[in-house]
């Protein structure tokens, strides 16, 4: 594809006509037409254009003021548009009987910038979603060709920064078909490469490099500064190398990102790669200070309804996991104001539930999570998918041996190799021995079984009822009255997650398999 072919040469031959004629009204139709394309390709141009016009001129032409606006504010597309520009240019679309259709998306995606600037992201992703009923019902679309690709790329954004990552995705594949099949735009490239990085945070990553590679097939040489656009392909192909524990990949990817990406709207998604690689090399200590510390020192823009906020903070939950602190994982999910139930934020809740021996506390949270995901059209989570068949596992449930397959097709379908990290030892080996891929260094290894310790009693009692012995005769074997081995049976089902002596028996099968050896708990110390 070549962008937008020989228009754009035409367009720039007739910019530089109109401003040695200085025949502004000429500018009309250019602006109306190839605004949003001429800023991907020639910013500088289009930033030089406006030092031209006189500002009377642009006064009284509402809608080039506000894109001399847009011009000037620099660096992001969702940057916040000078005030007095964005006044005048909402007050003529109210006052003008019937205003085009995108005057109208020029007023909502403005407010929106200015909601992205203010840390106000539940707001523009109410402007997003405005700006697509708009988009679907209106019948009125001129200036489509040049607007729509950059607005739905807009829309995707905030839906993004929300962790409304399906929304996100239907976007960024709307703005690439709108700049591919409608009519050749340059915003392809940048919306295949959000729709890669979209589709990264989704686990989905065969599909996310697919993307990645559409967009370097499309532009080998795209001529876009990089602090005009955040580096999305670039965080993409980070998590992909994560995830397929390419450690020259990431080394090089994290070199590249630098301090290009902090001073951007995506800088978490800087500190989201940063703590997964360290997340896969084990190295957990610097990586909590430094994501304490990002939370920390930007907390207007990590708000607990934020994808920053949420993403960040299940990030430093699983970092705390790797190490065991299990308190302190659990302080950070249940934090005031994070989300009851969120994508972002489940796979680590689940993942916690599970670490502290409570498999079906874990697998209710999964199936209401999958279900809200099912009815929004999605397929389940590759990740959920191995912490259900370890949920499964663990509770003993004949359905673990189905779930093991699913996940281990999931997992190949989607080329996410590292996931099986998820499970307890047990349901790793077993989905590995599926997939025919022997372990990793990298491999991720959660503490699993570190919570739920058996104490001598309980593994005496666990160790008798898997010989098929009775109730009379373990008490009897034991030295106990029965009411004394009720008690020990209780905390021992509460342990393992189980309700009946079958499942029992069936996760302390599990447990052997698992390698987790049931030393003793230590005796609690009072005083």
């Amino acid at each position: 594809m070549l962008y937008w072919g020989d228009r754009r040469e035409a367009v720039l031959s007739e910019i530089t006509r109109i401003i040695a004629d200085e025949s502004w009204d000429d500018l009309a139709p250019i602006v109306d037409h190839s605004f949003f394309a001429l800023s991907v390709t020639d910013p500088d141009v289009v930033h030089d254009l406006w030092q031209h016009v006189p500002d009377g001129w642009l006064n009284e032409h509402p809608r080039y003021l506000m894109s001399a606006a847009i011009a000037r504010s620099g660096k992001l597309g969702y940057i916040a548009v000078h005030a007095e520009a964005q006044r005048r240019f909402e007050h003529w679309v109210e006052q003008t009987p019937r205003p085009e259709t995108r005057d109208l998306l020029g007023v909502l995606t403005t407010r929106m910038r200015q909601a992205h600037a203010a840390g106000q992201f539940l707001r523009a992703a109410q402007l997003a979603d405005e700006a697509e009923r708009l988009i679907h019902t209106t019948t009125e679309t001129s200036g489509f060709d040049d607007v729509l690709p950059s607005v739905l790329l807009l829309n995707g954004i905030a839906f993004l920064l929300t962790g409304h990552l399906r929304r996100a995705r239907e976007c960024f594949s709307e703005s690439w078909r709108w700049a591919t099949h409608v009519m050749p735009h340059p915003v392809a490239p940048i919306a295949a490469e959000h729709l890669a990085l979209c589709l990264a945070l989704m686990h989905e990553f065969s599909e996310a490099q697919h993307w990645l590679d559409l967009a370097r097939k499309e532009t080998p040489t795209r001529h876009v500064p990089s602090n005009r656009y955040p580096m999305t392909g670039l965080l993409a192909e980070g998590l992909i190398a994560i995830e397929h524990a390419d450690d020259v990949a990431t080394g090089r990817v994290l070199d590249a990102i630098g301090c290009r990406v902090s001073d951007t709207g995506f800088w978490w998604l800087e500190v989201h790669v940063r703590a997964r690689a360290a997340l896969h090399r084990g190295v957990s200590g610097p990586a909590i200070l430094f994501v304490e510390r990002e939370l920390s020192s930007r907390a207007r823009l990590a708000g607990p309804e934020s994808a920053a906020g949420m993403l960040l903070r299940a990030d430093l939950a699983d970092l705390y996991q790797l190490v065991g602190n299990l308190p302190a994982a659990h302080r950070i999910l249940e934090r005031t104001g994070l989300p009851e139930e969120h994508p972002l934020l489940a796979t680590s809740r689940v993942r916690l539930s599970l670490l502290e021996g409570n498999p079906r506390a874990a697998l209710d949270r999964l199936t209401r999570e999958a279900a809200r995901d099912t009815e929004a059209g999605a397929s389940l989570h590759t990740r959920w998918a191995v912490l259900r068949a370890s949920a499964l596992g663990q509770m003993g449930s004949p359905a673990a041996e189905t779930a093991i397959r699913e996940a281990a097709e999931l997992i190949q379908f989607r080329s996410a190799p590292s996931a099986p990290g998820e499970a307890d030892p047990a349901t790793r080996r077993a989905i590995q021995e599926l997939l025919r891929t022997p372990p990793t260094l990298s491999l991720l290894a959660y503490p699993y079984g570190r919570s739920s310790r058996l104490t001598a009693r309980e593994n005496d009692v666990l160790g008798l009822l898997s010989a098929e012995a009775t109730l009379p005769e373990i008490a009897a074997g034991m030295h106990v009255s029965i009411n004394t081995l009720k008690s020990h049976l209780r905390s021992l089902y509460r342990k393992l997650g189980v309700t009946t002596r079958e499942e029992a028996v069936r996760v302390a099968r599990h447990r052997a398999g698992s390698g987790v050896t049931e030393t003793a708990a230590p005796t609690p110390v009072t005083g």
